[in-house]
């Protein structure tokens, strides 16, 4: 069950607004100015334990959750979109972890189930054909006896064969769309009933999960496929794959109604992979240090952003153009390319890193003055957008709205949010408990908080 409530937001004056007007309102005010009211939502099952909130343009919010007493393989996906959450993983043997939505569309990393038909050959010897026999006499010579029949040899067993039922289980990335769950790349599970020799299947293991739909690919591998971090954007879908030892892992590539597609075959660790309109982003290890690489998913050309003797790693991209995070000396900077040309947009010796994209805005986190702060650069230049005394992290940007978390008064982590074109940041949350994780869209936050051990998922909607 869900309940709401509402937040006057207090605002923190950062330091571009610090003056002598400003300090004399907020003695008159005891420190804050109220903002914008938000209705929060607690909008998870409270018994479960919930994690990783996404949020998509649309504002349709997707998490994974688990019963206490049951490990992340019994995971179950949930949804939230216009006042009504949801399971999307119904059924018994259903499973999923680390959503990623896009619009009114969800993919993880998961299983489906469904019990199936297959046919079973059966083989049936028919019974002995009698002969009758003709009535003899006895060996006293006065009785007459009857010699019992005879028969002839039984003919060849007849195959039959019969429809039976068994439960199937997939296990890869799946994907949701229209009100159905769907697999998109899947291997049998090596614990689930299997078909022997004997059996004849009706349909292939994706068909039997989805009979409506026998366009979809089937995948085959040995036990559980070890998929991760699947991401999409329209028709598209990318995730990486472990590769039989010594290898890593390699990244995958599909489109709705196409079989599976590897991009990468060198043995070497391919992570990462993010996807905005028509390109693909992940970093590779290339026998020296990783290296940015990309993929444009219309001419399907694959080029290498980066070639360096440092590690570049956590691509994100928006139109074309891509951040990561590089480590020329020990600390990280924030590197930006556009149009075949590479700039750091970070300035601060210290560590910079987790940058997100939207527009022309890039946000990360930096240490300054030993904490870390949140930064902004806007397309053109990059300025500090927090000024205090405890650490601003985990920030996120996306349809004119910032957001992050800070562990305001070197307290608990707070959740606090900011346009991109104010100066003043909001703290959303004011409580005594830890918030984390914060995402936004759609003029949307939603985060993940851990109250009385238990971690729920969190709303805010502007009024």
């Amino acid at each position: 069950m869900s309940y709401s409530y509402t937040v006057l937001s207090r605002k923190v004056l950062t330091s571009r607004t610090r003056g002598v007007c400003l300090f004399i309102a907020l003695a008159l005010l005891p420190g804050f100015l109220f903002a914008k009211e938000y209705t929060i939502k607690q909008i998870a099952d409270k018994t479960l334990l919930n994690r990783e909130p996404v949020i998509s343009e649309t504002g349709l919010i997707a998490w994974y959750a688990y019963e206490r007493t049951k490990d992340t393989s019994r995971a179950d996906i949930f949804i939230y979109k216009d006042g009504i959450a949801q399971k999307l993983t119904k059924n018994k043997g259903d499973s999923g972890l680390h959503p990623y939505v896009y619009r009114d569309m969800v993919v993880w990393a998961g299983s489906l189930s469904k019990e199936v038909e297959y046919q079973e050959s059966v083989y049936v010897a028919p019974e002995p054909e009698k002969i009758n026999a003709d009535e003899l006499t006895g060996t006293n010579g006065n009785e007459t006896a009857v010699k019992p029949a005879e028969t002839k040899a039984a003919s060849a067993p007849v195959v039959s064969m019969v429809t039976k039922t068994m439960l199937k289980q997939g296990w890869g990335i799946c994907r949701w769309a229209d009100g159905q769950a769907k697999p998109v790349s899947f291997s049998l599970d090596s614990g689930s009933a299997k078909l022997s020799s004997a059996h004849t299947p009706t349909n292939q293991l994706v068909d039997s999960l989805d009979t409506k739909n026998t366009d979809l690919p089937q995948e085959a591998a040995d036990g559980i496929l070890n998929v991760t971090s699947p991401v999409c954007w329209g028709d598209y879908i990318s995730w990486q794959r472990a590769s039989p030892w010594p290898c890593g892992w390699e990244i995958v590539l599909s489109r709705v109604g196409d079989a599976p597609q590897q991009l990468t075959t060198n043995c070497y660790y391919d992570m990462g992979p993010q996807m905005h309109d028509r390109y693909l982003v992940w970093y590779a290890w290339d026998g020296q240090d990783y290296e940015i690489m990309m993929r444009d998913l219309e001419t399907g050309e694959t080029v290498q952003l980066t070639n360096n003797n440092f590690d570049d790693v956590s691509p994100m991209i928006w139109n074309g153009v891509v951040v990561w995070e590089g480590y020329p000396s020990v600390e990280g900077d924030i590197f930006l390319w556009r149009e075949g040309k590479i700039m750091m947009i970070s300035d601060n010796i210290e560590d910079d890193v987790n940058p997100r994209i939207w527009g022309q805005y890039v946000v990360w986190q930096g240490i300054q003055d030993d904490n870390y702060e949140i930064f902004l650069y806007d397309g053109a230049s990059s300025r500090r957008i927090t000024n205090n005394s405890y650490d601003d992290v985990d920030p996120d940007v996306r349809d004119g709205v910032i957001c992050w978390v800070g562990y305001v008064d070197n307290w608990d982590a707070e959740v606090l949010i900011q346009e991109v074109n104010e100066s003043t940041s909001t703290i959303l949350t004011d409580n005594d408990y830890e918030d984390h994780h914060p995402r936004t869209a759609n003029g949307l936050v939603v985060w993940e908080a851990k109250r009385e051990g238990l971690p729920l998922i969190y709303v805010a909607e502007p009024r």
